[in-house]
């Protein structure tokens, strides 16, 4: 029980900065000393590196579709990031987020993840969709 409460935690922690950018890109002054682009750049740069890390999590199930899928995501979160505009490089992160929750899903139904992970992933991936796409509408 004391680990399912701290990879609640854990989860719930790795969205503030999701949400903490969103928030800055809707309250925040709208003034040229660079913070809103900076906030806006936190935000992308820090969804590149959850993807990537996310994506790297398939590796532990030892196949070859889980290895070609992680690559798939990285690289096409990579490629995203250095050739769209910020905008839809965010668009194309809640499509890679949500693509990663529905292989977790799989995973949970076939019993490889247990339900209080399952309900975590859901909870902290609508949070973080939530927040990607207040901050593309900010823009």
């Amino acid at each position: 029980m004391a680990s399912a409460k701290l990879e609640r935690t854990l989860a719930l922690a790795g969205a503030v900065p999701f949400v903490a950018a969103a928030l800055l890109l809707w309250l925040g002054p709208l003034d040229t000393s660079g913070w809103r682009a900076s906030a806006l750049l936190g935000l992308a740069s820090y969804s590149l590196v959850i993807l990537s890390f996310m994506a790297g999590t398939l590796w532990q199930q030892h196949s070859v579709r889980s290895t070609l899928l992680s690559n798939v995501i990285a690289l096409v979160a990579w490629f995203s990031y250095w050739l769209l505009p910020v905008a839809t490089f965010l668009a194309v992160a809640i499509v890679l987020f949500s693509w990663l929750l529905w292989l977790d899903w799989l995973r949970y139904r076939g019993g490889a993840i247990s339900g209080h992970y399952w309900q975590s992933r859901r909870a902290v991936t609508a949070l973080v969709c939530a927040a990607l796409l207040a901050a593309i509408a900010a823009l």
